[in-house]
């Protein structure tokens, strides 16, 4: 199962973006491939801008795609949710998942 978090970075003015998979309710750090990602907004219309899809991401030592400084608020409005689809591997299975996250700027 692929879990995550977005935080809103008050220092860059960015969204940093941090992914994980879990296997057997642990965080996965072996058999892991790199982690595409792209946003939608609550009608599933994907969203265009600075940060908002990457690809060929690799997990640390740790087993977290950590993604700081990417997500551009500028093309977010405050306090609507969208969606982030995120797909990666553990031993060479596909995994997919769409997380949701609210824009809160402080």
């Amino acid at each position: 199962m692929i879990k995550g978090y977005t935080h809103y970075n008050s220092s860059t003015g960015l969204f940093d973006l941090v992914f994980w998979v879990e296997d057997s309710n642990q965080v996965a750090v072996a058999g892991l491939g790199s982690l595409n990602y792209q946003v939608y907004d609550r009608e599933g219309n994907i969203m265009s801008g600075a940060g908002s899809s990457g690809s060929g991401i690799s997990p640390n030592a740790q087993g977290l795609y950590l993604i700081p400084d990417t997500v551009n608020p500028a093309f977010l409005n405050n306090r609507e949710t969208y969606l982030i689809y995120v797909e990666t591997t553990i031993n060479t299975n596909p995994i997919s998942k769409y997380l949701p996250f609210t824009v809160t700027i402080i």
